[in-house]
């Protein structure tokens, strides 16, 4: 998407279990990735794109494996005199263990985001930095919860420690998940058969349970998969809108100002049929 619409490629950051870090049915088609090892090479990889003009895009996946190969581990680095939980050294984390997880998570999180809002100065006036600024992608596994007295499924989210569960949304602009359906559809290979295929579908749709939600309110609530055709039939159309809208305030506000010069103060130039130029004092 970030190639085909902005020139540039997209980085993979591949924490996943496995050769690769989850790269494999990637790497075919070329993208770039790099597979950090702990916490300091993660920050690193994203020190390093905060100065980037290379890259477009970033993808994390995921999330979920961040946090039990990166945070858990760095968060049981640390004294704990509140926990004597004799599985502790074996990497079970204790109660208090947890908000420091979710902190680790919160901050790295937050550094990935801030990848999306890079500002410079331009004539001293703080401007976005396009050359730097990446469109952001996270995944993670999705998690579960169970009200213990009805035993009825509560809340469905991404699986990330405390609270980030609930408050992702605050985070990112869009929470969306997958689902997978079988339908039936003709065969190609004889259109007289019919055969089964899962179909996937990208939603953003919140059933009170599940956390979800687009805070541009650009996607519908069920959409293709595909980023790119997600960019072109969502996103640009609204970009297209709001750089038409900035040309005509534009405009508006120059005929204002050569109004004003001219002494005819609020008249509008709807009222002159010629050119602003052929308008005399």
């Amino acid at each position: 998407m970030t190639r085909r619409f902005g020139g540039k490629p997209s980085l993979f950051v591949a924490i996943e279990l496995g050769d690769g870090g989850g790269t494999a049915s990637i790497q075919s088609l070329g993208v770039d990735y790099v597979m950090p090892t702990d916490i300091g090479e993660l920050d690193s990889v994203i020190l390093e794109l905060s100065r980037d003009t290379k890259y477009g895009g970033v993808i994390l996946d995921s999330s979920t494996a961040m946090v039990h190969q990166f945070m858990k581990p760095k968060a049981l680095s640390f004294p704990n005199t509140r926990d004597k939980d004799p599985r502790r050294p074996a990497g079970v984390p204790g109660r208090s263990d947890y908000q420091t997880i979710g902190e680790l998570t919160r901050q790295r999180l937050q550094s990935l985001v801030n990848l999306t809002m890079v500002y410079k100065l331009d004539k001293g006036v703080r401007v976005p930095d396009m050359d730097r600024r990446k469109h952001l992608f996270i995944t993670a596994l999705e998690r579960t919860t169970i009200d213990e007295d009805s035993s009825e499924i509560k809340q469905i989210g991404p699986d990330l420690p405390g609270a980030l569960m609930d408050t992702i949304s605050s985070v990112v602009q869009t929470v969306g998940y997958l689902t997978i359906k079988k339908v039936v559809i003709p065969d190609p290979s004889n259109p007289k058969l019919t055969t089964n295929v899962l179909k996937r579908t990208f939603c953003v749709r919140q059933d009170g349970k599940r956390i979800a939600g687009d805070r541009f309110g650009l996607l519908p609530d069920e959409s293709e998969p595909d980023l790119e055709i997600m960019y072109e039939k969502y996103w640009l159309p609204r970009v297209n809108r709001k750089e038409q809208n900035a040309a005509q305030e534009q405009v508006r506000a120059e005929e204002k100002a050569h109004l004003d010069f001219l002494g005819l103060g609020s008249v509008g130039a709807q009222q002159f049929s010629k050119p602003l130029a052929h308008v005399h004092p």
